[in-house]
């Protein structure tokens, strides 16, 4: 789980650096989750991308958003 916004970036900078540019990003779809591998029950949302990058073929990009008590907050990313 991310504690500050800037670990989050530089865990996005490093993780997808080497995919180079994004080229292209279409919406698949969304799932509420009220459990999460390594996280307390709750409220969650897994949201799934398909997205095309300068060095990736199409792939699949997904991120997992926790309700707070003002908006959401990102807690993990991933790409397949």
């Amino acid at each position: 789980m991310f504690q500050t916004q800037n670990q989050f970036v530089r865990l996005m900078q490093g993780r997808r650096a080497p995919f180079g540019k994004m080229l292209d990003r279409k919406f698949i779809g969304a799932a509420h989750v009220e459990r999460f591998v390594g996280a307390p029950e709750g409220n969650y949302e897994s949201v799934l991308f398909k997205t095309a990058f300068e060095h990736k073929n199409p792939t699949a990009e997904r991120v997992i958003a926790v309700k707070q008590p003002v908006g959401w907050r990102v807690i993990d990313y991933k790409i397949y």
